[in-house]
């Protein structure tokens, strides 16, 4: 079986990231995990930094494949229709990926993410704040900024999600419908 060293390199940084945490987690473990040597992690990611960077890219990136996954085939629907279906993707994202989910959130607060990777993460989701805005024009959401919008109305839902996960509790489709309509009601003008 053939080896991908980068990709072993991410698996291994984002298991030992949400067990261990960033700063519990040095270069060495992430090498030992990943079953390389130190040299070649070096290779790949010259920096800790530079690690965290691209794990939060990569990350984000497959975070945006899935949640955005049917936004094409439903374009000509409403602004709510859309932001419910995407919101439904948010909670199975975050049931179906719990642990990636929950890294990224930390990644995205982290002091060290440079600039242009925050900059980057945010263009894989252009399409909501588009959704955003055009509930804006329509008078159907809130008017202010419409990341902050976005961000209030996924926290609702990972943060329920979360609970749910965490706790064992299934999420009922009248759990899951209270929750997007919970999200929907936090963002409606």
């Amino acid at each position: 079986m053939i080896s991908n060293k980068r990709e072993d390199i991410i698996k291994a940084t984002t298991l030992l990231f949400y067990e261990k945490g960033l700063s519990a987690t040095p270069m060495s473990a992430i090498a030992k995990e990943a079953n390389v040597g130190m040299g070649t992690i070096y290779n790949y990611f010259p920096t800790k930094e530079q690690l965290i960077n691209e794990l939060y890219l990569i990350l984000k990136e497959k975070q945006a494949n899935y949640v955005l996954h049917e936004l094409e085939k439903v374009k000509d629907f409403s602004v709510k229709m859309k932001l419910l279906i995407i919101w439904e993707r948010i909670v199975d994202y975050y049931i179906h990926f719990t642990q990636e989910a929950i890294l990224l959130e930390q990644l995205s607060f982290l002091p060290n993410l440079d600039k242009e990777t925050q900059e980057k993460g945010k263009e894989y989701f252009t399409e909501v704040f588009k959704i955003y805005a055009q509930g804006q024009q329509e008078g159907i959401i809130k008017l202010g900024n419409m990341q902050q919008l976005a961000y209030f109305a996924k926290g609702g839902l990972a943060n329920n999600v979360k609970f749910f996960v965490a706790n064992k509790i299934e999420i009922t489709p009248p759990i899951r419908q209270l929750i997007l309509q919970c999200a929907w009601d936090s963002v409606k003008n």
